[in-house]
């Protein structure tokens, strides 16, 4: 289906939003994390109909609009993958710097990351070599937790598990009890190391409890007694993983 950018004016502001005309039966609205508003409608629906569906939610959507603004704030990723700017390493915010060179690689240098590149002016490259870099210091991190928890959760385990990475929208880590298998978001090395461990620790109980009622958390409490004032501080950078998708 077609879609289309339309203005409108909501909080003394002028936003632009998308509208998709869909086979469905009612209006939908949704605010995306970076920002931005997108409906779907019904082909039979007017525009005008539309836009008053819109103002009567604006004052959610403005409170939304300005979460998320301040969320990326708060807790930046880059866009460009350019000089300057900002990204959070271990909860701690840390800055771009491009660097031409003869073989690709990244290097953290106190609250400098280098990204040394064959092409500089390769937009794909930056990002790719980002996210290699940020993968790769997940997986170094995660790797060594996995490996001091994992004599605490023996049994139910009997061999360590399999341990992979992916990009992850809304999800920090999961557990597949039947096939021995975690995976986490590539972009965990982002958070704070006691937010690291806690997710660690959260799906690692996951073989003992496959679910999450008073009996997960009471096993997950027995191994980390802070795991709520983890889980807490942890919240606090849950727009990572979305904007690190986009």
């Amino acid at each position: 289906m077609k879609s289309m950018k339309k203005e409108i004016k909501l909080c003394n502001n002028v936003y632009i939003y998308e509208l998709q005309r869909k086979k469905v039966k009612n209006l939908n609205l949704h605010v995306k994390p970076d920002g931005s508003i997108y409906v779907s409608a019904p082909k039979w629906v007017s525009e005008s109909r539309i836009e008053s569906f819109i103002k009567s939610n604006e004052v959610k959507i403005c409170a939304l609009i300005e979460k998320f603004n301040n969320d990326a704030k708060r807790t930046p990723m880059p866009e460009n993958y350019t000089d300057g700017e900002a990204f959070c390493y271990l909860g701690e915010v840390k800055r771009l710097k491009v660097v031409q060179a003869e073989k690709n690689g990244a290097e953290l240098r106190g609250d400098i990351l280098y990204l040394f590149l064959k092409e500089t002016e390769n937009a794909d490259a930056r990002k790719r070599l980002f996210e290699k870099w940020l993968k790769d210091e997940s997986q170094e991190l995660l790797l060594k937790i996995c490996r001091d928890y994992y004599p605490y959760f023996c049994p139910p385990l009997t061999e360590f598990p399999d341990i992979r990475f992916r990009k992850m929208r809304s999800r920090w880590g999961s557990c597949t009890p039947k096939k021995n298998l975690l995976t986490f978001n590539s972009c965990l090395a982002c958070v704070p190391l006691e937010c690291i461990e806690y997710v660690a620790a959260h799906e690692f109980t996951h073989f003992i409890r496959p679910d999450h009622s008073a009996n997960f958390y009471a096993e997950l409490s027995s191994f980390m007694p802070n795991q709520r004032e983890r889980e807490r501080k942890l919240h606090d950078f849950i727009q990572i993983p979305k904007q690190f998708m986009l």
